[in-house]
């Protein structure tokens, strides 16, 4: 499951930045041998099946447009009562796991909170912007804030004890990886 911002995707023209919550969250699944394959020791078959990963986040992203937005709205409109929709996500269920980027989000935010005023008048950038959350429910990748131009990729990953161990044991995966902290 990947959260997509659709306020720029769908409808600009109309809902503009009133839209409030714009959120929508389509569904890609891969196979299980696909996502061993992204932490195989060989490169060639690993460089394979990530590529088949991204294409994959890639098109369900793109699929996030007027008719999607179009057809999840009359779902929602057409509900009795909205409050019993909710999402196929079971937290007990270990294949299901979700993505999502705050990236482009907060780095280059200005607080302007008495006190924290710059010299410049244009407030004070945070030093981090991270989840204040000390649960997680769920196997979740949250790739975190950057600053424009950086080309570091600073990941979340959220799992049970004992995924979380296999993982960090695991020396494939960490060919993807610099640095781990925990």
């Amino acid at each position: 499951m990947i959260s997509i911002d659709w306020r720029r995707r769908a409808f600009s023209d109309i809902v503009g930045c009133a839209a409030g919550n714009a959120i929508a969250q389509p569904i890609t699944t891969f196979s299980t041998t696909t996502i061993l394959a992204v932490c195989s020791n060989d490169p060639n078959e690993a460089a394979l099946a990530l590529g088949i990963v991204v294409n994959a986040i890639g098109s369900v992203v793109q699929s996030v447009d007027k008719d999607f937005i179009a057809l999840r709205t009359a779902f929602i409109r057409a509900v009795p009562d909205p409050r019993l929709i909710s999402l196929r996500a079971d937290a007990r269920d270990l294949a299901d796991f979700y993505f999502n980027t705050w990236r482009h989000f907060g780095a280059h935010t200005r607080w302007k909170f008495p006190g924290m005023v710059a010299c410049d008048g244009q407030g004070v950038a945070p030093n981090a912007v991270r989840r204040a959350q000390a649960d997680w429910y769920i196997g979740a990748a949250l790739v975190l804030p950057a600053k424009e131009g950086s080309e570091k990729f600073e990941v979340l990953i959220t799992l049970d004890v004992e995924a979380m161990n296999v993982l960090l044991d695991d020396s494939s995966w960490k060919t993807w990886v610099k640095e781990v902290l925990e």
